[in-house]
Formats: C-alpha cells, sequence, structure tokens
C-alpha cells in the first residue's frame, strides 16, 4: 500500500490519535513535575529547519538564508533538523521555533511518523512556535487536497492539526516537482498590503466546518487570516495565525521567505516571473518579517 493509501483515512481516526496523544502528554508533565523542571519559552531560542525526507533542497536552502539575513543571530541559532533527531525530542528543550518549507508532504509523514508528529504538536501545544510554507502549511491542516483528480492527487487527514480547516490546491495551475512551469507571481494581500509572491503549489485554506461537540480539542483553537490571495474567482486565505494551546502555528501558502534575488535568473520559466516578484521585493521583506514577528522571533532592525 503507497503513502498515499495509507493516509487516506477516515476522520474518525483521529479519536484514537488524540488518545495516544494525550497519553503521551500526561507521561511528559509527569515527567516534568518529577524532575522539577518546567517549560519556560523564554529560555528558548534556537530555530530549527526541517531537512529530512520531503523537504525541498532549494526551499530549505533558500529558507535558511532568508532567516541569516533577518533574524537577530546574536539571540537566535538557525540549524538543520533531521527527521531522526526531532522523533529523539531533546531539541525541544532548547527550540523557540521549528520551520517546514516546501516539498511534500507525503515525505514528512514517512519519516516522522505519528511518533515525530506528537513530539512537533506537543512542543507548540506547550508554548513553542511552528512556522509553515507552502508543503509546511498543508501538513499542518486538518485535511489537504492536492491535485484531487489529477496525477499526482494527495488527499487525506492530517494530524498536527493546527489549522482547523482545509488546505487546497494547487491555487494556480500548471505545477510540477520536477520543472518551474507552474511558478507564479501571484497577486497577494497581507495585512492589506498587496504584493506579488513566490508561489509553486501552495495552496488557499478553507474556512473549517466543524462539529466541536465531536472534536471536543477544536473548541480550544483558534485562528485569524491574515492575508489571502486576491486573484481567485473570490479571495481566498493564504496566511493563517493559529493559537494552539500556549503556542502558535503561522501557515503561509507562498514563498515570502523566497527574495527574488536568490532566484535563479537563468531558469527560462522564471525570466516572466522574477521581474513581478522584484517589483514587491519591499513588500514581501516587510511580511517576511512581521510573520517572523507573530511567532516570536527577535530580528534584525531593517
Amino acid at each position: 500500500m503507497n503513502l498515499v493509501n495509507i493516509w487516506r483515512i477516515s476522520r474518525g481516526n483521529f479519536k484514537t490519535f488524540m488518545m495516544i496523544q494525550r497519553s503521551s502528554t500526561a507521561k511528559s508533565t509527569m515527567s516534568k513535575r518529577q524532575n522539577g523542571t518546567s517549560y519556560t519559552p523564554g529560555n528558548k531560542s534556537h530555530i530549527f529547519i526541517y531537512g529530512g525526507e520531503g523537504s525541498s533542497e532549494d526551499c530549505r536552502k533558500h529558507c535558511y538564508e532568508a532567516l541569516v539575513k533577518v533574524v537577530d543571530s546574536c539571540y537566535h541559532p538557525i540549524k538543520y533538523i533531521s527527521p531522526e533527531e526531532i522523533k529523539e525530542g531533546s531539541w525541544t528543550k532548547t527550540c523557540c521555533l521549528i520551520v517546514f518549507g516546501g516539498g511534500y508532504d507525503l515525505g514528512f509523514i514517512n519519516a516522522l511518523g505519528s511518533k515525530g508528529t506528537l513530539i512537533i504538536r506537543e512542543f507548540v501545544r506547550n508554548g513553542g512556535s511552528y512556522l509553515g510554507f507552502c508543503a509546511g502549511a498543508y501538513w499542518a491542516c486538518d485535511y489537504i487536497e492536492f491535485d484531487k483528480g489529477g496525477p499526482l492527487e494527495v488527499v487525506g487527514e492530517r494530524f498536527l492539526k493546527f489549522y482547523p480547516g482545509n488546505c487546497i490546491g494547487p491555487a494556480h495551475p500548471g505545477f510540477g516537482y520536477k520543472h518551474k512551469k507552474g511558478v507564479h507571481a501571484a497577486p497577494t494581500s497581507y495585512k492589506g498590503i498587496h504584493f506579488r509572491s513566490y508561489l509553486h503549489g501552495g495552496g488557499f485554506f478553507t474556512l473549517p466546518r466543524i462539529n466541536k461537540s465531536c472534536v471536543p480539542d477544536y473548541a480550544k483553537s483558534t485562528y485569524e487570516i491574515l492575508g489571502e490571495f486576491t486573484s481567485l474567482d473570490r479571495d481566498q486565505a493564504a496566511f493563517v495565525k493559529c493559537s494552539v494551546g500556549r503556542g502558535t502555528a503561522m501557515l503561509s501558502a507562498v514563498h515570502v521567505e523566497f527574495p527574488a534575488a536568490l532566484l535563479d535568473q537563468e531558469n527560462a520559466n522564471l525570466k516572466q516571473v522574477i521581474p513581478l516578484l522584484l517589483k514587491s521585493e519591499e513588500a514581501r521583506d516587510f511580511v517576511f518579517r512581521d510573520i517572523l514577528l507573530q511567532v516570536r522571533v527577535r530580528l534584525k532592525p531593517p
């Protein structure tokens, strides 16, 4: 059975998943009490970028370079993290933010499994922050529909569930894993700022339709739409901020972490896109910085 079929599961399995999570959380809390320790977000400063299966090499490289450029490195060491390190769990002692960028979320699922997913979910619920771009945003939703009915179809429930709604994509056509033909300079807005952003397969976030009496955990979930795609038939959410327990998850369908200057100027599929993105570079930089502020990261002065 392939990964797509494995993860096309019914929402009924969420109850089982939550029972496992609550058991894991209870054991973790008991262990902390026994050891006389407590979670203190102010003492955690590392930023970790996921670099394992499912992570695009270009995406993680651009993300790293973009973070180094704007983040106060005196306060926030920035490092890559592997699936094995995530599942081992000690990273949560020093981490303030974990970042998942572009790629394919079935790779995240295969590499991390339920154990890694639960550790990340508990990290955020206990006061940590999560930042997801593109694939990292899909993975953090309740349910995804990617290229439904098409050759690249991936449809199914996801278990981080930071955003209690669906992510449906690609928001614009033409996506391919091995080429840039589907890259768009997508018209977007963020807190009233209109600009063009790099879109390559990202989806839009739909409003949740949840029976909270069946899934009581969602009764404690809140979210805020911070920006939208402005070129679709109707405005669809492109940026959402989610409050998860004591933590925060910020999800972006587009790659605002990609400075236009870092893109491949020689790629024929990007030649028409790059000039449009360059015109929005000042706005993109502002939006990227503001997103980092949403997840409580200290920045260098502009």
